[in-house]
């Protein structure tokens, strides 16, 4: 087998670049000793990896020193940032997205056909929506693009600052404020993670904008780069964190195992209460990974497990869109507007759903189907949408209001005169 070292990631971590993986049992186990990796279930560490890089360009293959970790149903794995994990949504790429769980290292366990190679690098070639509504609507062009120029890789969170600049962070543990330009204003790093579940919340107060970050990994709450203020979430990951500077609450997405809840803590870090569970015990999230608090105060959840989950001021649930499973349908960033419509990045359609306050379908805003795993979402008062893709981020017009003119396009469930605006 062909490979070579590739130099960038983080240390400790050897990477090698190749031109095939082993895609049988027999033959993943010989690619381990050959690496000197672990092999079988008894240590947890340093577990044979072959999969894609982050740019998927080629194979890379390394002993991987994190735990093992649960793939997703719908979802495949890549090396991302400076070398660490990245679980993506797959379920629009050409062949080989598993239908069912399975632990990261057993990649070879996919049934990815008699050519794994060339379906694994030629992931998104099937990217077409099969909704056709959807596929009906002309593509919105952006108003202009974004390129980061120290954020680099999935900008999977955005939030605006007061400064008019915006707030992005990416797979790789680094925050930044950035101006029009690309250029970062003010810097953080953080920890990497293995799929840029750290998140951000902005918050004013007498020191002036402060950013708060999780870490689920090492499960704790931290402001900004300071050692000093950490909160710790005891057996619970952090996953997500949202500032409600009405209610001067934090509200923190924790996951435990196969289990998910949102905890809320007042500013100074006592915990106030969780949303946690409804009718007969069921959990109400499975993986709450971007929360928004809506305009009538509902709290509007993007999770991972195909859904958007919606629960009121007082805690109670309120609905889940799609009402039925969505195949294809991959939430992430998640904002809502002045008048209180959801808007939701669906990364596997490149377009982002509008939703009303009670879930009805509104419309779509429908982006180039070229784009990389859309993630990050943020709308100012102007208007403007921002939308954070792989390395760019992407400014389109948007506005609730009907009367305004703006791009316009038919769905298919109006009259051919009708005419909405996006």
């Amino acid at each position: 087998m062909s490979r070579s070292r590739v130099p960038g990631y983080r240390e400790g971590l050897k990477v090698y670049q190749t031109f095939t993986c082993p895609w049988t049992e027999s033959a993943w186990t010989s690619a381990s000793l050959r690496m000197n990796c672990s092999v079988g279930g008894d240590q947890p560490f340093n577990h044979y990896y072959c999969i894609p890089n982050a740019e998927r360009t080629h194979f890379v293959e390394f002993c991987y020193d994190r735990a093992s970790m649960k793939t997703e149903k719908g979802n495949c794995w890549e090396l991302g940032g400076i070398g660490y994990l990245n679980q993506v949504d797959c379920t629009n790429f050409v062949k080989g997205c598993p239908d069912y769980t399975y632990l990261s290292e057993q990649v070879y366990k996919r049934d990815i056909g008699s050519e794994p190679n060339q379906h694994l690098l030629n992931l998104e070639e099937n990217k077409g929506n099969t909704n056709p509504t959807l596929k009906s609507q002309p593509v919105n062009v952006p108003e202009r693009d974004i390129i980061p120029v120290n954020v680099k890789g999935h900008i999977s969170h955005l939030y605006l600052s007061k400064t008019g600049d915006i707030w992005a962070s990416n797979d790789r543990g680094k925050v930044g404020r950035i101006d029009p330009s690309g250029y970062d204003k003010r810097s953080i790093e953080t920890f990497s993670t293995y799929s840029a579940h750290f998140t951000l919340a902005t918050v004013d107060d007498e020191e002036g904008e402060h950013i708060y970050w999780v870490h689920n990994e090492k499960k704790f709450v931290k402001r900004d780069d300071k050692i000093y203020h950490e909160t710790p979430t005891g057996n619970w990951a952090p996953i997500s964190i949202f500032f409600s500077a009405e209610e001067k609450l934090f509200y923190v997405g924790i996951v435990k195992d196969d289990d998910a809840k949102i905890t809320r803590y007042c500013t100074k870090w006592t915990e106030k209460d969780d949303i946690h569970k409804y009718k007969a015990g069921e959990s109400i999230f499975r993986y709450p990974a971007y929360l928004v608090k809506n305009t009538n105060g509902d709290l509007c959840v993007s999770d991972n497990n195909k859904r958007v989950v919606v629960v009121d001021k007082n805690n109670k649930f309120r609905f889940i869109y799609p009402e039925h499973d969505h195949n294809g349908f991959a939430p992430y960033g998640i904002s809502t507007d002045s008048k209180g419509c959801i808007l939701i990045v669906d990364s596997s359609s490149s377009s982002i759903h509008i939703i009303n306050q009670k879930g009805d379908f509104q419309r779509y805003i429908k982006m180039s189907e070229q784009l990389r795993e859309p993630r990050g979402l943020c709308i100012d008062e102007s208007g403007k949408c921002c939308v954070g893709t792989y390395g760019t981020i992407l400014v389109y017009k948007y506005t609730s209001d009907d009367t305004q003119t703006t791009t316009t396009a038919t769905t298919e469930s109006e009259n051919e005169n009708s005419k909405i605006t996006i």
